[in-house]
């Protein structure tokens, strides 16, 4: 699932996923992911989670994810450098992170 608050990036980033075979539904915002992430939780190997999205930030949202299915693995984007929060907050923290421009 990619999971990006950006209108023109979540699109060409569940775009590339798919081309890699990837099932990449994409949510535009914490409440929308978490809808259909509760709807078929098996269905998400990974979630590719923007930290600034509507709704939840993208800790909070890492957190009910969790609180769905445990070991739901995540890689974290985000725009700043601050991930301190992620680990301390997301119980275990996500399986990476990594800054983009």
């Amino acid at each position: 699932m990619v999971v990006v608050g950006d209108d023109a990036g979540r699109p060409l980033v569940a775009e590339m996923l798919r081309s890699y075979r990837a099932n990449s539904d994409a949510a535009a915002g914490s409440y929308a992911a978490l809808t259909a992430f509760r709807a078929t939780p098996e269905r998400d190997d990974l979630v590719l989670l923007d930290m600034l999205i509507p709704g939840l930030s993208g800790e909070e949202t890492l957190v009910e994810l969790r609180r769905v299915r445990a070991d739901v693995r995540a890689l974290i984007i985000k725009g700043y450098n601050e991930g301190e929060g992620i680990t301390r907050h997301a119980g275990g923290g996500p399986l990476a992170d990594t800054n983009v421009p």
